[in-house]
């Protein structure tokens, strides 16, 4: 789920624009490596977008912070996600053990457009991330924004037919090209009679495995904007649920991204 606007960005002849930036750090698409998009894919898309509360509300959309939790066999995962575009993402995350009791490992994981660090609550202690976790954390700052989090990372997008999906009848849509490593394709399921997202399945191993189902199975209403409330996630390591407790947006400020000196100081460390 990456963070922060920047419209996603379609290349001309068979494909067209689509008209609204999904929000998140980096571009889903760039100049230069553009996200291509089917005109039957678009009609989809937009119709999703449609019924979640129109483009210009998700446009209108610079920053986001909010709580989720993610449950499963491990315990619950509390997190507290700020996401600001063209600044980067922060994770406030801590662990509440399988039976309950206080949380642990608490720690505060940021990247930013130029740099990823790892910080130990209890400790204080200040690492640097390499750069493919810290794109990991860029991405949660997209948790809200189930499409953002879906289609960034793939270059090319298709309509693929009819399907049904947690028993409704829906349109498939098909990401492909991954800019991900390890993903190979990615569909997304849209209700026929709503134009919602219903959920996703990702694939691997050249798309005969699939390795992970998401499933969207309560929404809410924040700000006029229909985002996920609910998400079950089915993967090769057990079921999860992950939970939002509270949405806010337009409410971080850009200094929640200013780089500490103890992070700055390791930066140089690493750069000799």
């Amino acid at each position: 789920m990456r963070c922060l606007n920047t419209p996603v960005c379609l290349a001309a002849a068979s494909t067209l624009a689509l008209s609204v930036s999904l929000l998140a750090g980096d571009d889903p698409g760039s100049s230069t490596d553009p996200t291509q998009v089917t005109p039957a894919a678009k009609e989809v898309i937009d119709r999703a977008i449609n019924a979640m509360g129109g483009a210009a509300l998700f446009d209108a959309v610079q920053s986001v912070s909010f709580d989720c939790e993610m449950e499963n066999a491990q315990g619950t995962m509390l997190m507290t996600v700020m996401a600001r575009n063209g600044a980067g993402t922060i994770m406030n995350q801590s662990l509440i053990p399988p039976g309950g009791g206080e949380p642990v490992n608490h720690r505060v994981l940021t990247a930013t457009m130029n740099a990823g660090w790892a910080r130990d609550v209890e400790s204080g202690g200040v690492r640097l991330m390499p750069s493919g976790v810290a794109a990991s954390i860029a991405r949660a700052g997209d948790q809200w924004n189930f499409l953002r989090t879906a289609m960034g990372q793939f270059r090319m997008v298709d309509h693929d037919g009819p399907a049904m999906f947690a028993g409704r009848e829906c349109t498939r849509v098909r990401c492909s090209d991954p800019r991900t490593a390890g993903l190979q394709t990615l569909t997304l399921y849209f209700d026929d009679e709503t134009g919602l997202p219903l959920g996703q399945e990702t694939a691997t191993a050249a798309g005969s495995l699939i390795s992970g189902i998401a499933r969207i199975d309560e929404w809410q209403t924040v700000d006029g904007m229909m985002i996920p409330k609910r998400i079950a996630v089915e993967g090769q390591t057990g079921t999860s649920t992950l939970t939002f407790t509270r949405v806010e947006f337009n409410g971080v400020p850009a200094s929640a991204f200013d780089m500490p000196e103890d992070v700055a100081t390791l930066l140089v460390a690493s750069a000799g």
